[in-house]
């Protein structure tokens, strides 16, 4: 009975090993933001083990879209908007766009508002670096509204102290 057991640990060993170089080689071959993907890296978030076989920019890739696909979105839309134009209305998330930059990432982010007198349509559009370290820079990289943005201080302080700390928490970080 033993030989029996020590025959089939044994053979675990190896197949353990085996199934994990087939499950990273498909990881490696799923397209970027496929769900399959997306899930995985959720999953390596949450997972001591598995988190470091996930590189951290491709979990905080997932985690940020994630968060602005969700009430973080129109949450960073509206913080935006107060820092920017505070006189501005009706802010929405309009588009984001996400890009690996070495080991860190770069969000550009564009706010649709209506100016608070005319009713007119304005973009706002805050560009967010940041990477496991830590948060770098955020400010507006264009705005076509007839007066400039108020605080770029303010944007900056909000990622920084307000959407970077869940997202770190969200990659696993």
């Amino acid at each position: 009975m033993v030989a029996i057991t020590e025959n089939r640990g044994s053979r675990l060993l190896p197949t353990l090993g085996g199934l994990a170089v087939v499950a990273v080689l498909v990881y490696i071959f799923l397209p970027d933001h496929s769900p399959a993907k997306d899930t995985i890296n959720s999953i390596a978030s949450r997972s001591g083990v598995l988190g470091h076989a996930v590189p951290w920019t491709e979990r905080a890739d997932t985690a940020v879209r994630a968060m602005l696909n969700g009430s973080s979105g129109a949450t960073a839309a509206r913080s935006i908007l107060a820092a920017s134009h505070p006189t501005g209305e009706n802010p929405h998330l309009t588009n984001y766009d996400v890009r690996q930059l070495g080991d860190h990432l770069v969000v550009q982010i564009s706010v649709g508002w209506e100016g608070f007198i005319t009713g007119s349509n304005y973009t706002t559009v805050v560009s967010w670096e940041f990477g496991e370290s830590g948060h770098i820079s955020a400010a507006v990289v264009s705005d076509n509204a007839p007066t400039p943005p108020m605080s770029q201080s303010a944007i900056d302080d909000w990622f920084r102290t307000s959407f970077y700390p869940p997202l770190h928490s969200n990659a696993g970080g």
